[in-house]
């Protein structure tokens, strides 16, 4: 179950989603100024935990040990970034009731789906992805 501050997060990446689909990207969480919806996850989580190396453009959480070390990624949600929202999974949401928001028809009933999947493979809008996002929000 979600807690209420999650849910509150959530709703700010919906609107955040439906609000910006020309930031849409695939393939990274952010590449040249766009972002797959993780990456807008990230960004509101943290717009300052972007960095640049000769690799591309890494998302970073300082974490709170005594060794203040830092983890990044590229490609998925770091588990710091996965309990802000609440998400399952570090691909984002891999739940069986993704598949109940059958949106346009488009998805497999007998496949969970992934929102790495949803907005790389299928390249699904954000509006459609804030769509899925929001019923699993309200089913969890």
């Amino acid at each position: 179950m979600l807690t209420p501050d999650q849910k509150i997060r959530l709703k700010h990446l919906i609107a955040d989603l439906r609000a910006n689909p020309d930031k849409q990207g695939y393939g990274r969480l952010r590449s040249d100024g766009k972002f797959c919806c993780l990456g807008r996850a990230c960004d509101l989580y943290d717009s300052q935990g972007w960095s640049s190396t000769s690799y591309g453009i890494y998302f970073q959480v300082k974490s709170k040990s005594v060794l203040d070390t830092t983890t990044t990624e590229k490609y998925t949600l770091l588990k710091e970034v996965m309990d802000f929202y609440g998400f399952p999974h570090s691909n984002g949401i891999v739940d069986e009731d993704i598949t109940d928001k059958n949106v346009n028809g488009e998805l497999d009933k007998d496949q969970s789906w992934s929102l790495t999947q949803l907005n790389d493979a299928e390249q699904f809008t954000f509006p459609m992805i804030a769509d899925i996002i929001q019923y699993w929000m309200e089913n969890n």
